[in-house]
């Protein structure tokens, strides 16, 4: 874990407590199912809650969870030094993970799978709603 450039995991958070601090990452989790999670980080507290914005956060922070049922997330994280990531599109690689059960360029997607697309190709492509888009970028 010490090295890592980008990863994307699937987390379940079951009950109270600490998330493991990742100096020098940038962070973001996306509410999946269940929740809502209550998160506080040291200048920061926010409830995640469906339909609610990505939460996006220094991933060196000390962060607390409070769920109120449990929850599963989408965590993406990048080592700063060496990626980027966006949501909302972008130059770089981009990653599809399907939120329920659609077809992406005539390939099926079950829920929670992922699609990994070489930089450009999302761009002449229909993302649907179904989809959550993320792209990595090499740092500058």
């Amino acid at each position: 874990m010490a090295e890592f450039g980008w990863r994307v995991s699937i987390a379940q958070i079951a009950r109270e407590g600490p998330f493991s601090a990742f100096a020098g990452v940038d962070r973001t989790l996306i509410l999946l199912s269940g929740g809502p999670v209550s998160l506080a980080g040291p200048d920061w507290r926010t409830r995640l809650a469906e339909g609610a914005a990505p939460l996006r956060f220094d991933g060196g922070d000390q962060v607390h969870a409070w769920p109120e049922t449990p929850a599963t997330v989408l965590n993406i994280m990048t080592r700063r030094r060496d990626w980027r990531h966006r949501l909302d599109g972008g130059a770089g690689e981009t990653l599809l993970v399907a939120r329920e059960a659609v077809s992406v360029a005539g390939i099926a997607l079950a829920p929670l799978d992922a699609l990994w697309l070489p930089a450009g190709t999302a761009d002449q492509m229909q993302i649907s709603p179904e989809l959550l888009r993320i792209s990595f970028e090499p740092a500058r």
